[in-house]
């Protein structure tokens, strides 16, 4: 849901004409300690953890897929690697 102007019903935009979230996130921020909040959940101090990725996908590997899989889990972090060094051998050895 985004913001709408009371008067007219029109949507808010920011200063780059992106219409802006219908969001109550820094009223509830507010209210939480400050000490806690930066303690508990150093990413809200800014700057995110030092050295950490987060695992992403490009979204040319979703769509390229031929089974047109949707599901996250065929796209973890995990199955990807597995995926990839299954396809690094030769062949699968004979029984």
């Amino acid at each position: 849901m985004f913001r709408r102007d009371p008067s007219d019903g029109s949507y808010q935009t920011d200063s780059n004409g992106n219409r802006i979230l219908y969001a109550d996130f820094d009223r509830i921020l507010g209210q939480i300690d400050p000490v806690r909040r930066f303690r508990w959940f150093k990413w809200m101090a800014g700057g995110g953890a030092k050295g950490q990725t987060a695992w992403s996908v490009p979204i040319q590997r979703v769509v390229s897929d031929p089974g047109l899989t949707l599901d996250p889990k065929r796209f973890s972090e995990k199955a990807s690697r597995l995926r990839d060094d299954i396809l690094k051998k030769a062949a699968l050895p004979a029984r």
